[in-house]
C-alpha cells in the first residue's frame, strides 16, 4: 500500500513539474521585427504609407492629381485591410547600388494574401516558383519576386533571392542591423512619413559617414532634405555670405557657395582631396594650384542665349576651277555662361598653368575653357570673372549656399547648411504638380 502511495506521489510531483516546466522548454520563439527581418543595402528606410496618404491629401485634391481617389488615406486602408495587408505600420526597404531592391510590408492576416494574389494574376503575367521550400511568386515581365509569411510580406528585385529571403525567413528576434538601429535612433528626420539612411560607399570616399533622407509635402511643393554626416570634422565650412552676382542676373541654373577653405588648404590627406584629384587627373586640372588661389567663393549662371562670330574653312573652287580653302565667318546661336570666382594673390599662377594644360585657350579676344563658348575675362586683385554677355553682370555680396535649376519646365531650387563641425544640411524645393506633368507629357 505504502508503495502505491509513493508511486502515485512520483506521479503527480512528475505532473506538476512537467505543467511548472512546459512554458520553459517549450517556451515560442518571439515574433522578430520587420527591421529585424529586413537586409541592409547601400540606402535604406521607412514608409509610413497611410500617414504619407493624409500628408498628400491636400496636394492630391487642391491640384486634381488624375486617379487621387486610389491614392487617398480611405482608399489605401479599405485596400490593405482586404487584402491581409497591416497598413498603418511603416514598410521597410533597402537597395543596392546595382538596381537590387526589396521591401517588407506588414501582415495582418495572411490567409487573405492569396486573394490578393489572384486579383494580380488578371492584370499581370504571374509564375510561381519554390525557393528553400517556401512558395515564390514572379511578375514575369517585370522580375519581381514577392513570398509571404504569417506576419510579413516581402518584395523583391535582384540576382541574389535565396539570400534575401533567407535572412528573412530565418531571422530571430533582436537580430535588427546597426544600420537600422542608427536610422531609429540618430535619425534627425524621426517624425517624417519618409525617412532613409545611406552608408553608400561613395560617401566614404568623400569622409562622409552617414547620409539621412527625408520628404515632406505641402498643397503646392515638395521638398526634399538630407542630412551629410561627416567621420571628422569637415574640412571645410560654409561662410556666411560672400561676392556673387546681383539677383537681376538670372538663366536657367544659377549656383552660388562661400567656403571657408583654411582647414582643407592644410589638409591634403582628407579623402576630399584624393575624390577630387581623381576627377581633376582626367583633365589635368591644377587642382592644387587652383585650392592654393581660390578664397572658396563660387558662382555659376547658365541661360539665355547671344550670338557669336564664328570662323570656319571650306572648300571652293576659284575661277579656274581649282579647289581652294576659303575662311568664312558665321552666326552662331550659343547659350549664355558666367563664372565668378574669389582669388588670392596666386591667381595668376594658376591661370598661367590653365593655359600650359590647354585647359584654357585665347582666340581672338574671346577665351575658351575646354568646349565652352567663347568667354571675355575680368581679372582684379579679389576674383575672375569669365562671361559669355555682351556686358559684365554686376557683383554683389549674398549670402545664399545654393542656387536652382530648370529642367522640362519645372524649377527645383536647392539651400546647403551647416549645423556644426561634422554635419551639412540640405533642401531640395519644387512644385510636385509640374514635375509630374513633366514626366506624364
Amino acid at each position: 500500500m505504502a508503495r502505491k502511495g509513493l508511486f502515485i506521489a512520483f506521479l503527480l510531483s512528475l505532473l506538476v513539474a512537467f505543467f511548472y516546466l512546459r512554458p520553459i522548454l517549450f517556451k515560442k520563439e518571439p515574433e522578430p521585427l520587420l527591421s529585424d527581418r529586413i537586409p541592409v543595402g547601400d540606402f535604406i528606410g521607412k514608409i509610413n504609407l497611410i500617414e504619407l496618404a493624409r500628408e498628400s491629401h491636400a496636394f492630391m485634391f487642391f491640384n486634381r492629381v488624375p486617379f487621387r481617389e486610389y491614392l487617398s488615406y480611405d482608399f489605401i486602408l479599405a485596400q490593405s485591410k482586404m487584402y491581409g495587408i497591416q497598413a498603418q505600420k511603416p514598410i521597410y526597404f533597402f537597395a543596392n547600388e546595382n538596381g537590387e531592391w526589396g521591401g517588407l510590408i506588414s501582415v495582418q492576416d495572411s490567409s487573405k494574401i492569396f486573394n490578393g494574389i489572384n486579383r494580380l494574376k488578371k492584370d499581370f503575367l504571374i509564375e510561381d516558383t519554390i525557393v528553400g521550400g517556401q512558395k515564390v511568386h514572379r511578375l514575369k515581365k517585370e522580375k519581381i519576386y514577392f513570398t509571404y509569411g504569417k506576419t510579413w510580406f516581402f518584395v523583391y528585385k535582384g540576382n541574389q533571392l535565396p539570400k534575401r529571403m533567407y535572412h528573412v525567413m530565418y531571422s530571430r528576434k533582436g537580430d535588427e542591423h546597426l544600420y537600422w538601429k542608427e536610422l531609429k535612433r540618430l535619425n534627425p528626420y524621426k517624425n517624417e512619413h519618409v525617412q532613409i539612411l545611406s552608408k553608400w560607399s561613395k560617401w566614404m570616399e568623400l569622409g562622409i559617414k552617414s547620409v539621412y533622407f527625408a520628404h515632406d509635402t505641402d498643397s503646392i511643393n515638395t521638398y526634399l532634405k538630407g542630412s551629410f554626416v561627416f567621420d571628422q570634422n569637415s574640412p571645410i565650412k560654409l561662410k556666411n555670405n560672400g561676392l556673387s552676382f546681383n539677383s537681376q542676373f538670372e538663366g536657367n541654373k544659377s549656383i552660388q557657395f562661400h567656403f571657408d577653405l583654411e582647414q582643407f588648404k592644410n589638409n591634403l590627406t582628407h579623402p576630399l582631396w584624393s575624390f577630387l584629384q581623381k576627377y581633376a587627373s582626367k583633365i589635368a586640372f591644377p587642382l592644387k594650384s587652383f585650392v592654393k588661389a581660390w578664397e572658396g567663393d563660387i558662382a555659376v549662371v547658365e541661360g539665355g542665349s547671344h550670338l557669336v562670330k564664328e570662323t570656319y574653312i571650306e572648300t571652293e573652287m576659284d575661277d579656274e576651277f581649282n579647289m581652294v580653302e576659303v575662311k568664312k565667318t558665321k552666326e552662331v546661336l550659343k547659350p549664355g555662361y558666367a563664372i565668378l570666382l574669389s582669388m588670392n594673390e596666386f591667381q595668376k599662377q594658376f591661370v598661367a598653368q590653365l593655359f600650359a594644360k590647354g585647359i584654357m585657350r585665347k582666340q581672338n579676344n574671346r577665351f575658351h575653357i575646354l568646349n565652352s563658348p567663347p568667354l571675355k575675362i575680368i581679372q582684379k586683385k579679389d576674383f575672375l570673372f569669365l562671361y559669355s554677355t555682351d556686358f559684365a553682370p554686376k557683383l554683389k555680396n549674398k549670402p545664399l549656399n545654393g542656387g536652382y535649376w530648370t529642367q522640362n519646365g519645372v524649377k527645383y531650387s536647392f539651400v546647403v547648411e551647416q549645423t556644426d563641425n561634422k554635419n551639412f544640411s540640405f533642401s531640395i524645393q519644387f512644385p510636385l504638380i509640374s514635375y509630374l506633368k513633366s514626366k506624364m507629357f
